[in-house]
């Protein structure tokens, strides 16, 4: 018995101490486990801090950006004065900046300072080189070079380095060619007069077409571009004197002469000689490569059968036209010919510019005249005498001026106040004015969603005065009905209707979208 209470005992006492080691082992899981949730729990108020400081980062960030952007119009805006149109306070993707005979290289640096990609035109291959030695060269390894010889993969590749930021910029003597309405270039810098006008409207044309907003800026220089036009473009007296000074250099040496010092060697611009070059290589007297120039027996074709000589002489000859465009005009002539040109449809745009205060100047003198035309009895009354209409024209009906008070008076000169507008409202029935509501809204917003007619020539086809059709057409509830019948109309349609652009410019109504809801 005493046995079997010893064995036990033993065991109690075993288990005992095995229970006394679980439970000094659960002790300690209970104090990690607790250490591990007030990790836990710090973790958690380190990341919730984590993730506000991140968001106030973001935020700290975004109102950086927004500064940076209206410190950059402000530059610009301080930068140009006035000189800028359309002008700040309104709404334009694309604006000029005229600043015409400024200092080039002072005005480039402040510009390409700003790090934004940037189209820099310039006259010929060595206007290029001389920019990017002299003007900007502690820019040159940032900014890329566009020539004539550039493929459209080269120019894809250099629009890509300008997109992401690895060039700032491109000078080139040629026009893009694969520039799209997704570009990311926000500055088209014209640093000469461009030789003819046809291609200085296609080189603004992409800015037109952009995304973002976009400057136009003219820094262009009169008489040094047309001198650099005639160096470039030597006449015929020049070309006869050059081709004998070839044939003297090469007469030494097999008729076979070496580039190298050829530019040295000769009177001529550099930028000339090339030309003449390629006209002779035309017109077969020479060939050239890659060691120098071969003459040719003369074939015997004329000067003017040369493409780049009539293309130099047509240029210097229409200098004086497309200089007295680009040089002379005011920048709202020239934004006005860009828009008819490339057929931009910018009439919001024009209502807020001072060309629209000119054209509501302009019906203001045509309202002024039309008041002051004499009675219809002085001018249908064919019987009466010179001296009678004279009489009527300059003398006041006597009514007026026995009595200012009676109501036909106040009529009277309320007739003689009103506006071509009022006179429009007066003289036809809503209903008139509805019905051509619907015929402009069917015009303006096409089935195709594609580039609507112009608002100009909807006002020129109806012959409305520019306050009859902008002040009572566009801003009557007739015209906003017609227009949400339209767009649902074509919404409605198989296939429904979508327009890429703005709907307020496409129909000429502000929180458009608010009405169509």
């Amino acid at each position: 018995m005493r046995s079997s209470e010893k064995k036990n005992k033993k065991q109690f006492d075993s288990i005992s101490k095995k229970l006394e080691k679980l439970q000094a082992v659960h002790g300690a899981c209970e104090e990690r486990l607790a250490s591990t949730e007030t990790e836990r729990d710090h973790y958690k108020e380190r990341f919730e801090t984590a993730t506000k400081e991140r968001e106030e980062a973001e935020a700290e960030w975004q109102a950086c950006e927004d500064s940076l952007a209206a410190m950059r119009n402000l530059f610009t805006a301080s930068t140009i004065g006035n000189m800028v149109f359309p002008r700040f306070e309104t709404d334009a993707n694309v604006r000029i900046l005229d600043r015409r005979g400024v200092e080039k290289k002072n005005y480039l640096l402040a510009l390409l300072e700003q790090k934004q990609p940037t189209l820099i035109y310039v006259q010929s291959e060595e206007m290029a080189d001389l920019l990017l030695e002299r003007v900007v060269p502690e820019k040159a390894d940032v900014i890329g070079k566009c020539n004539e010889r550039t493929s459209e993969t080269e120019e894809t590749e250099i629009l890509e380095k300008l997109g992401n930021g690895e060039l700032i910029a491109v000078v080139s003597d040629t026009t893009f060619s694969t520039l799209t309405s997704t570009h990311c270039i926000e500055h088209f810098v014209f640093c000469h007069l461009v030789p003819g006008l046809d291609k200085f409207f296609k080189q603004c044309e992409p800015a037109f077409a952009a995304e973002k907003h976009v400057y136009l800026h003219l820094i262009y220089n009169s008489e040094q571009d047309i001198e650099g036009l005639a160096q470039k473009y030597p006449d015929r007296e020049a070309l006869e004197k050059l081709y004998p000074e070839l044939r003297q250099l090469a007469g030494a040496n097999g008729n076979f002469i070496t580039t190298g010092g050829l530019y040295s060697t000769l009177d001529m611009a550099k930028l000339g000689i090339e030309t003449g070059l390629a006209i002779f290589e035309e017109l077969q007297l020479l060939e050239r490569n890659d060691e120098g120039i071969k003459l040719l027996p003369p074939a015997g074709k004329k000067l003017d059968s040369s493409e780049i000589y009539r293309r130099g002489e047509q240029l210097k000859s229409g200098a004086a036209d497309f200089q007295a465009f680009q040089f002379e005009q005011s920048i709202e002539h020239i934004w006005e010919a860009l828009l008819k040109e490339l057929n931009v449809d910018n009439e919001n745009i024009l209502e807020a510019s001072s060309v629209y205060e000119v054209r509501a100047f302009q019906d203001a003198i045509e309202d002024s005249n039309a008041q002051s035309e004499p009675s219809t009895e002085a001018v249908e009354d064919d019987s009466k005498s010179d001296a009678e209409v004279s009489e009527a024209r300059s003398e006041p009906p006597t009514s007026v001026v026995e009595d200012d008070n009676t109501v036909d008076n106040e009529d009277a000169a309320t007739k003689r106040r009103s506006s071509i507008a009022e006179r429009y409202v007066r003289e036809t029935t809503e209903e008139e004015r509805n019905a051509l509501a619907v015929q402009i809204a069917e015009m303006r917003i096409n089935a195709a969603g594609s580039r609507p007619i112009a608002w100009k020539d909807i006002r020129e086809q109806f012959g409305f005065k520019n306050d009859q059709f902008h002040k009572v057409i566009r801003l009557s509830k007739g015209y906003r009905d017609a227009v949400i019948a339209r767009i649902k109309t074509l919404k409605a349609q198989d296939g429904g209707w979508e327009y890429n652009g703005k709907l307020g410019s496409l129909t000429g109504i502000d929180n458009i979208e608010d009405f169509l809801k």
